[in-house]
């Protein structure tokens, strides 16, 4: 059995031990990572997907980060069942997806590898959460979407509680340049819009969403889905 806990008080850093039994007595197996920078707490945890282990922890690096500012960050590790290795923090954080993205399935809100200015929420005793507080100039990224090679000819997305005008805008790879689909937003929009998509969005790509709008909270973000 192993138990994977931060250790070492304040500022804390991850480490883990080892017992033949879930009851113990544990054996302590030394640090595993350092302490979170910009962080007094550090709240680790790892998962093994795809044949692939990460851990999870959060530090204080973003914009306006810190102690009681903290923000989810991972890496990825390889260990042969035995010895759970030291992991450094990296900058880049894990690189390789597991697998490309399917942009042709509906996808919720707050699936991303990136952003920027968002929150989610979820309805009270519901598990569909959504991205709120939406002000003019925030933005969201899917890495590696797979959009194979048919282009596809419209893009969908759900919306609610519209306040103000704005707009949903899609490119590829990065936020230069003209964006291949842009769905207006109003305050009486509700429900699903829809737009054409322009330029050739074929092959892998990341994906970004850009939000613009007057001043204030736009509107609620709920899912995506493009079209064949």
């Amino acid at each position: 059995y192993y138990i994977v806990y931060a250790a070492g008080g304040v500022p804390e850093h991850m480490a883990y031990s080892t017992s033949s039994s879930i009851n113990g007595p544990w054996k302590y197996q030394g640090r595993i990572m350092d302490e979170a920078k910009g962080s007094f707490t550090i709240h680790g945890g790892s998962i093994e997907i795809g044949g692939r282990n990460f851990m999870f922890y959060h530090d204080g690096l973003l914009p306006n980060g810190g102690g009681f500012r903290r923000s989810t960050s991972i890496e990825e590790f390889n260990w042969d069942g035995d010895k759970i290795p030291f992991i450094p923090f990296t900058k880049e954080g894990v690189t390789k997806p597991l697998r490309n993205f399917n942009p042709y399935q509906k996808v919720s809100a707050p699936t991303m590898a990136e952003s920027y200015g968002l929150k989610t929420d979820r309805n009270a005793g519901k598990d569909n959460h959504y991205l709120t507080s939406i002000n003019n100039g925030d933005w969201l990224k899917v890495r590696s979407v797979d959009f194979g090679n048919n282009v596809p000819s419209a893009v969908t997305v759900e919306v609610s509680d519209a306040q103000r005008n704005g707009t949903v805008e899609f490119y590829l790879d990065n936020l230069e340049g003209r964006p291949i689909a842009k769905i207006e937003v109003t305050p009486d929009s509700k429900g699903q819009l829809k737009s054409q998509v322009k330029g050739k969005a074929t092959g892998v790509h990341d994906l970004l969403i850009l939000f613009r709008g007057d001043d204030g909270e736009l509107f609620n973000f709920k899912s995506w889905q493009f079209l064949h």
